[in-house]
């Protein structure tokens, strides 16, 4: 369900980004735009996915606990940025 709701918002952000002639995305070369981003899960606690987002020029990371709550509306809402190439469970507090 995370992946789908990221998949979501990355289809609508390049969609608003390739109407305004923005360059927050890479866009694909074709009419065509696919969502760019990592979700992996946690190596030591299987309920914080982490989310990579790529973006042009940068990346962003964030933390999401899929144990706080039980709705994905909650587990969105507990989205924390992390420092990059902090993949440690530090980085939320559950």
């Amino acid at each position: 369900m995370v992946y789908d709701k990221i998949s979501e918002i990355e289809k609508a952000e390049l969609a608003e980004d390739r109407a305004n002639h923005g360059n927050k995305f890479v866009h694909s070369p074709g009419p065509i735009d696919y969502p760019n981003f990592s979700l992996w899960v946690d190596e030591e606690n299987a309920g914080v996915p982490h989310l990579q987002r790529h973006f042009n020029g940068y990346n962003k990371h964030w933390v999401i606990c899929t144990d706080c709550g039980e709705t994905l509306d909650d587990w969105m809402g507990s989205m924390t940025e992390a420092p990059l190439g902090q993949y440690v469970k530090k980085a939320i507090k559950i």
